[in-house]
């Protein structure tokens, strides 16, 4: 990527958190309608049985009530595991972002990786080209860019985001609200107890709406940060516009 095409894109983020939001609302709102239910086991999803001549067939209309509890049983249990993913899901992206953010400040304020010197003592950071890279180097675009990406996979390096939180408060000079902050914590603490124990938290329909608020608050929050700094970003919603 040139650096022409640089940028933090605001849109991006809150879009792909804002859809998959309305994918989930959408889904547990025909999850939970009766009517597309009973349609559902009247159509493709009819039960089957054995009959007594080893066929199998699908189940009369009088007898399908007594599957909806079980179907809808199996419903639940699968929207519950879904709720789990988008816990991933929301984290993921404001990972990115983040991600994003940084690049975005290195490529264009390279001053500001002189923060990095004091924490990449005894550490395997290099924020200087070899003569190797040099050579093999066609812009010297790609030289800088591949600093910056070292430079960003370093600070976001780990699963303890207190530290990359403490890490944009003093590269970006000012810190995320404490607000934000601690949601996003208590989000990313629940991701990893999600993919790294296996847990199977019982998350509600009020707690998922309360986790994308909190993704599209960090997103909004690096958008702050980079707006303040003058640096490219993609605000179609003119969110960063005083």
């Amino acid at each position: 990527m040139s650096f022409d095409r640089l940028l933090y894109d605001h849109g991006r983020w809150h879009y792909e958190l804002i859809e998959a939001l309305g994918c989930y609302r959408q889904l547990c709102s025909f999850c939970s309608d009766d009517t597309a239910l009973s349609a559902h086991l009247t159509a493709d999803g009819r039960p089957h049985r054995l009959s007594e001549q080893g066929q199998i067939i699908g189940v009369e209309d009088k007898e399908l009530d007594c599957w909806k509890a079980s179907i809808a049983a199996s419903i639940d249990t699968a929207i519950s595991a879904y709720r789990r993913q988008l816990i991933v899901v929301i984290v993921s992206v404001t990972e990115a972002a983040i991600a994003e953010a940084f690049e975005v400040l290195f490529a264009f304020k390279p001053e500001t990786m002189k923060g990095l010197e004091k924490d990449v003592q005894d550490q395997r950071l290099s924020l200087v080209t070899s003569l190797d890279e040099l050579m093999a180097a066609v812009q010297l675009d790609s030289l800088r860019l591949s600093i910056v990406d070292r430079a960003v996979t370093f600070v976001t390096q780990g699963r303890n985001k207190q530290t990359v939180l403490r890490k944009i408060a003093k590269l970006f000079g000012e810190p995320v609200k404490a607000t934000v902050s601690e949601s996003y914590l208590a989000l990313v603490k629940l991701r990893n107890e999600i993919v790294h124990d296996n847990a199977k938290c019982d998350i509600s329909d009020q707690e998922i709406e309360q986790s994308f608020e909190t993704g599209m608050s960090v997103v909004e929050e690096l958008g702050w940060l980079v707006a303040r700094h003058g640096l490219p970003m993609h605000d179609p919603m003119h969110v960063f516009h005083d």
